[in-house]
């Protein structure tokens, strides 16, 4: 037997039998013992048929072409305010999960789309302040640097303002004496004319030293022989002065004394000729003779140079030139 329980409304738990068939309708006529008549609930022109062939049941009216429609046992239907499902006897097993999904369906997804943004909000929330956090954490680190995969702090106020997570990688640099710089990018200039100046960086464990040549040690020569009256020039790293004895007394007691090998004296009869009034190349072999030429000749001992003078000698640092009673010398450089 088939048989149709309402589970909503003013039917709800009214279970009737489709033997062999049900009709529900809003219109008072014909009326027999197998209508029901639910004026409240249907329209004068509504008229549902439900009848069964043993194994199958359809309803007739639902359709507006009034064809037959199959009725899953189980299923819970709602049609016009009543909600009801059909069954065999002894097989009752309503399907209310899909019927309350159906039935809630704009509930559901206002609360699924509510919580979508309730946590797209708490999500850019959270960002935002992360973004914040970051933001304070890196002014914090002004100063700092990462070096063999730890953060270098500058001070120690930096440090304890810094997160735990960082602080387990990171280390305040001990400055003491030295100069901590704003920028990892440093130009060396002259303070005088704003020039680039010579340096060489030594990497040491805890920082880099930069080396700067100041000629300190020729900066004092210099002062030394100066203040004794001494005439000094240098070439390359020899110095030249007018009086070997002294210079070599007045350096010892300066504590300049590594320098006297390095002094030679010097005839101030001599010119020296600096680099840009010798236009030439030098050839030099101590087992053949010596010879200094330009793109157009070349000069041997003995050969007259052109406003130098006749070449005197040629050997491994320096060219000597006799001009009438004039001796000019060029030191080689190496």
């Amino acid at each position: 037997m088939w048989l149709v329980e309402f589970v909503d409304g003013h039917l709800h738990g009214v279970i009737l039998p489709v033997e062999p068939k049900l009709v529900i309708t809003g219109s008072n006529k014909d009326i027999g013992s197998e209508t029901l008549y639910v004026p409240e609930l249907l329209s004068v022109s509504t008229r549902w048929e439900f009848c069964n062939d043993k194994n199958i049941i359809c309803i007739r009216g639902v359709n507006k072409n009034d064809r037959l429609k199959r009725l899953k046992p189980g299923r819970i239907y709602r049609l016009s305010g009543m909600a009801f499902f059909v069954y065999q006897e002894g097989t009752r097993n309503p399907q209310w999960l899909s019927y309350l999904a159906r039935k809630y369906q704009a509930v559901i997804m206002f609360t699924l789309l509510l919580n979508t943004g309730l946590g797209l909000g708490m999500w850019m929330v959270y960002q935002t302040n992360q973004y914040t956090q970051i933001a304070e954490h890196l002014t914090q680190l002004n100063g700092s640097y990462v070096k063999n995969g730890k953060l270098k702090v500058p001070n120690s106020a930096s440090f304890i303002l810094l997160p735990e997570a960082l602080q387990a990688n990171a280390e305040i640099v001990e400055a003491n004496n030295l100069q901590i710089l704003s920028q990892p990018v440093v130009e060396l200039v002259s303070s005088d004319s704003k020039q680039p100046v010579s340096y060489k960086v030594i990497n040491k464990v805890d920082r880099d030293q930069i080396q700067v040549e100041t000629f300190e040690k020729d900066n004092r020569v210099m002062a030394v022989l100066g203040e004794y009256g001494l005439s000094f020039n240098k070439i390359n790293d020899t110095w030249f002065v007018n009086d070997n004895a002294k210079a070599a007394i007045v350096l010892r007691a300066n504590g300049l004394q590594d320098i006297i090998p390095s002094v030679s004296v010097r005839n101030d009869s001599t010119q020296v000729i600096d680099n840009a009034n010798f236009p030439y190349s030098i050839f030099y072999s101590s087992t053949s003779r010596g010879y200094i030429y330009d793109d157009k000749y070349r000069y041997w001992v003995g050969s007259n140079v052109p406003l130098l003078g006749v070449i005197q000698s040629i050997s491994r640092n320096k060219v000597i030139f006799k001009d009438h009673n004039q001796t000019r010398v060029y030191f080689i450089q190496s």
